[in-house]
């Protein structure tokens, strides 16, 4: 544990010397990676318990979304944007950050920003 130390001279002359413990530092928070790939996406999706691994499977063989992710896109109104949407989940190589993926499942329920920060932080550790 760091100390501080601190001198305090007194009119008479007297020296005091003070030690207490330093403030915790601020916890250091990781970047959020702006792209990783669809599978280190999914692998993290299973570990964080988002969904299941014959989801995860499901999806990286055959395309099929995780019901979280179909079921919060289905909720998009405009037909047009709800499809693209869809289609580029299904058809990713790799997720940005910023795809409107994930604005969509935060502002339907799915997940929370910090869920996906999450998500992307442990995505782009697995190799």
């Amino acid at each position: 544990m760091a100390l501080i130390r601190e001198e305090v001279t007194y009119p008479d002359g007297r020296v005091e010397i003070r030690e207490y413990p330093a403030p915790d530092a601020d916890p250091v928070v990781e970047p959020v990676p702006q792209e990783v790939s669809e599978t280190q996406f999914i692998r993290a999706c299973r570990k964080s318990g988002l969904i299941t691994f014959e989801e995860g499977e499901a999806y990286l063989a055959r395309g099929v979304l995780p019901p979280i992710m179909a079921e919060a896109l289905a909720k998009i109104s405009d037909k047009d944007t709800r499809e693209d949407v869809i289609l580029k989940a299904v058809g990713s190589a790799s997720f940005s950050r910023d795809d409107r993926v994930f604005s969509e499942l935060v502002k339907h329920g799915a997940a929370t920003d910090e869920d996906i920060d999450g998500v992307f932080r442990l995505a782009a550790s697995l190799t």
